[in-house]
């Protein structure tokens, strides 16, 4: 009786059975040890640059809030980016110093991708989604790289994990059971609210998935279902932040301006960041191009078509939501989670070309990891004058005798400080976790701003914070008022 041989239809899962042994067994071995490879790199850039990661601008701001309050700080209620926050807390509670909470806020980032990917390549030994979540984790990582709390990087691990179930349940079961859509919906909700953008990436995942995984549709169903609920009345259960709203005016302003789409300050960036200033954005589009061609050549012109739309489209509206230019490492952001749209369609077209090219599938993979990781490590570069001047700053301080101390924006343009909302944070943190020398902070505040009282007009928003006072446990600096805080004057000043 001759064997009856089931044929897979092409999909975004490859089963072991379907990679000749010798090749398949190389194949996931060596792809494995060079994902491995990646996240552990990222991790020794971690806890080598945790000053440039810790003490920059927002992830100081949360991270301090992290360690000086009881209560957990969720950001736009977001409420499923708090691991490393959870982290911290923890090792606050076992007495940890400030120093190895600090390291320890800057790996955790890294760390929940890394665990993910273990998950994805151990538990549900899903190789393309391994693979995808490690490609996506540094296509477009540069500077974000070095803003470690930006919710939007989540977008490059959680939704992996969702497409790692998916594939790990069309290959291992029958049938779909009622609780494969209660554990899909487990992990399907902390993508939705980790980011706004959350639910059309998944809902791009949920098309993927119904053009290549026919045996999930059930799956997919009640995923949409899920999704659309959450697109229409996520809003109704958690208001809009004054940061997102932001974002929806400026894209009332760019609809007004489609006409010059060309000279958006977005547009603008993203070419000069793949062809000008820097080559960032390049190898994205050389993947996505590959990919593409390779899913027409398998003739899976439905999802060729898809992926296209799904970047474009993605890409269009986070250009309208930044048209008006933001900083440098904001504008990336906005591009970031284009990296996994992207990363899905290449891993599972790496995978299957494993079939007949492993080597030449190692050789690509290979290319677009280093090559991304050294950009990554390269740009460290750009935060080191930030971290210095920031130190000098501290340094000044604990010279002139005080530990708390104000500072104009002129004087903090003469150590080089731009963006300096946030150097109350940045210098608390950083003294507190140097033990050379007492803890210190910093204020920036301009004369005006102090009243004839001692107080402050017109107080910023993150005054509010230290404005009960420090935890002296971990930042034990005197509690003052602006009146009373000598202003801090560079030391090549006089």
């Amino acid at each position: 009786m001759p064997l009856s041989v089931r044929i897979r239809p092409w999909g975004c899962s490859v089963s072991r059975s379907s990679i000749e042994p010798v090749s398949e067994q190389r194949f996931r071995s060596v792809a494995l040890l060079l994902c491995h490879g990646v996240f552990i790199t990222l991790v020794v850039l971690a806890l080598q640059h945790w000053r440039m990661r810790v003490a920059y601008v927002d992830s100081a701001y949360q991270v301090f809030k992290w360690i000086d309050k009881p209560e957990w700080n969720i950001e736009a209620y977001r409420y499923s980016a708090i691991l490393p926050q959870a982290l911290v807390k923890l090792l606050a509670v076992s007495g940890a110093s400030v120093r190895n909470m600090l390291m320890a806020a800057s790996a955790a980032h890294v760390l929940v991708g890394y665990v993910i990917f273990l998950v994805l390549a151990y538990g549900f030994r899903s190789l393309v989604q391994a693979i995808g979540v490690t490609v996506a984790t540094v296509l477009c990582t540069r500077l974000t790289f070095y803003g470690m709390v930006l919710e939007a990087n989540y977008l490059l691990c959680y939704p992996f994990l969702v497409f790692g179930f998916w594939s790990w349940i069309s290959l291992h079961s029958r049938r779909i059971a009622w609780w494969h859509h209660v554990m899909g919906a487990c992990l399907l909700v902390p993508v939705l609210m980790v980011h706004p953008m959350g639910w059309p990436i998944m809902l791009y995942g949920v098309a993927w998935y119904a053009l290549n995984e026919r045996r999930t549709w059930s799956l997919m169903g009640s995923a949409v279902v899920i999704i659309a609920v959450w697109a229409i009345w996520n809003r109704t259960w958690f208001p809009v932040s004054d940061y997102e709203m932001d974002f929806y005016h400026t894209m009332e302003q760019g609809i007004d301006r489609l006409d010059r789409f060309w000279s958006w300050p977005s547009t603008e960036y993203v070419i000069d960041h793949t062809v000008a200033a820097t080559s960032n954005f390049l190898l994205l589009w050389i993947v996505l191009l590959a990919s593409l061609l390779a899913l027409t050549l398998q003739r899976r012109f439905l999802s060729a078509v898809l992926v296209l739309l799904a970047v474009m489209g993605f890409l269009f509206v986070n250009l309208l939501s930044t048209c008006l230019g933001q900083e440098a490492m904001m504008m990336e952001k906005s591009v970031l989670p284009v990296a996994s749209i992207v990363a899905l369609p290449f891993a599972d077209v790496l995978v299957r070309s494993a079939r007949r090219w492993a080597w030449a599938a190692l050789f690509v993979l290979m290319a677009v990891l280093v090559l991304r990781v050294r950009v990554v490590s390269m740009v460290s570069r750009n935060f080191v004058p930030r971290t210095d001047a920031i130190v000098h700053v501290i340094a000044d301080a604990r010279a002139q005798g005080h530990q708390v101390m104000r500072i104009s924006s002129a004087n903090a343009d003469r150590y080089g400080l731009e963006r300096t909302w946030a150097l109350t944070f940045e210098t608390v943190l950083l003294s507190a976790a140097d033990r050379s020398g007492p803890c210190v902070t910093v204020m920036p505040m301009e004369d005006e701003q102090v009243a004839p009282d001692g107080g402050i007009r017109n107080a910023p928003f993150w005054y509010y914070v230290v404005n009960s006072g420090f935890d002296q446990r971990y930042f034990p600096v005197p509690n003052m008022r602006p009146g009373d805080m000598p202003v801090l004057v560079p030391a090549n000043d006089g």
